[in-house]
């Protein structure tokens, strides 16, 4: 997960504030809607999570052996994880 569970609240907190200020929710359902935001967070991060696994069980699969972390394994890897969202419908 690419975000503490302290940023994830921390950024709910700034979403319902704001929507707080724009009278858009009110003080009763602000915690519940903190919740639901935090619930997205974390699904779109596991989501981008299962993209990068799949990405790298890709170019492991390559039969030229590419050392991770290298400007070539990042170039491939981002380039996977493209397509990988694509056929999924999902923008990363």
């Amino acid at each position: 997960m690419r975000l503490t569970e302290e940023k994830i609240g921390l950024l709910c907190e700034e979403i319902t504030d704001k929507l707080k200020s724009q009278e858009a929710i009110d003080y009763k359902t602000r915690v519940r809607v903190m919740r639901l935001i935090a619930d997205v967070i974390r699904n779109d991060l596991k989501i981008e999570e299962d993209i990068e696994r799949e990405a790298e069980k890709v170019i492991r699969s390559y039969s030229k052996n590419i050392p991770k972390g290298s400007p070539e394994w990042q170039t491939i890897l981002d380039q996977t994880k493209r397509d990988i969202a694509n056929r999924r419908n999902y923008v990363i």
